[in-house]
């Protein structure tokens, strides 16, 4: 579970601090605001830190650290995420189970980068993953390609690397009761089931007694069938990180509020979810989830600066999300 960070002149972030994170984390904003940036630099020091070590893995935290920044954002030089109009360096404290860094990115190229002020990293055998907002499951082969063997640029590595958590098939054995059970709910929202059909070499839908290639599937039934997948196959387990990226997206309001259902049975189980959303669904939903079960729900709202709230005490007045459904309420009343 991720504890605390700080981030500092990091792409469009000027500097955000938040301690005390919870189970379920919320992060909402503006377009352009860091949110997607937010998530991904959290997810790359924590995988980085899950992946030191690892089997025959002899590479340094450091060096590990480096190409998923490098990847993940897409650039030749790692000089290119610190904020332009930053005088200083860009700065990442991370503190996490098995895993404490503090590191920055030099302003000038003949510096080092990447470089470590302080790490205390421990292998693990936790598994985190990112869940971008677009589907990846028909896409599979093409993310894998792209990066094992044309080494292009073209989709980040937070999907190369769901690419190949995918890649694991799904044991038979029973899941730890709570996610016995959020694999029924997840089903239920789906009315079938997604699998790989390893004769076929494809992803397929089974649902009313057909079978469907996933093509056919809508995105929302495929962002479904991948959570469903990483539970399957024991990716995911107690401790492992998610991260969701606009997690309304291509999902229907009632699917939302069934899938955070899911979300908060899974945070219950010891899987910790950081969420970034613009939808005034997700936030009531999961206002509603703290108030029913006295859970603390941090909410993280960028917009220049930043604040940080708890959906435990209520939905923040200034929240622009929540502001513009009440701004809309007041339109239809004045019609």
């Amino acid at each position: 579970m991720i504890k605390e960070f700080q981030v500092q002149n990091f792409g469009c972030i000027d500097s955000i601090r938040v301690e005390n994170l919870k189970g379920i984390n919320l992060i909402v904003g503006p377009n352009s605001c860091g949110k997607s940036t937010l998530l991904k630099v959290l997810y790359a020091a924590k995988r980085s830190a899950e992946l030191f070590q690892r089997g025959k893995n002899d590479e340094s935290y450091q060096r590990l650290l480096h190409k998923k920044l490098r990847w993940i954002f897409q650039v030749d030089s790692l000089q290119s995420l610190i904020k332009r109009d930053a005088s200083l360096s860009a700065n990442v404290q991370f503190k996490a189970d098995k895993a404490e860094v503090n590191f920055s990115i030099a302003k000038k190229k003949e510096a080092p980068v990447c470089s470590p002020f302080f790490n205390k990293v421990k292998p693990t055998p936790v598994n985190s993953v990112f869940l971008p907002a677009k589907e990846i499951l028909s896409l599979q082969k093409l993310v894998i390609k792209t990066h094992d063997l044309d080494m292009e640029f073209g989709f980040d590595e937070t999907y190369y690397d769901l690419a190949m958590a995918l890649n694991s098939p799904t044991t038979k054995g029973k899941n730890p009761g709570g996610f016995a059970n959020s694999r029924m709910l997840l089903k239920d929202i789906t009315g079938g089931v997604v699998s790989f059909d390893a004769k076929e070499n494809r992803w397929i839908l089974k649902k009313d007694g057909h079978t469907f290639p996933i093509e056919l599937a809508s995105d929302g039934i495929k962002k479904i069938g991948i959570l469903d997948t990483l539970l399957g196959n024991r990716f995911l387990t107690k401790s492992s990180v998610v991260f969701i990226d606009e997690l309304e997206s291509s999902l229907h309001p009632t699917a939302i509020s069934k899938f955070l259902d899911i979300v908060y049975e899974l945070s219950a189980c010891g899987v910790q979810f950081i969420i970034s959303s613009h939808s005034y669904f997700v936030v009531k939903k999961l206002y509603l989830l703290a108030q029913k079960n006295h859970q603390s729900i941090p909410i993280i709202s960028l917009d220049g600066g930043y604040r940080v709230d708890d959906l435990l005490d209520g939905i923040p007045e200034d929240n622009q999300i929540i502001a513009e459904s009440i701004r809309l309420y007041e339109e239809e009343i004045d019609l």
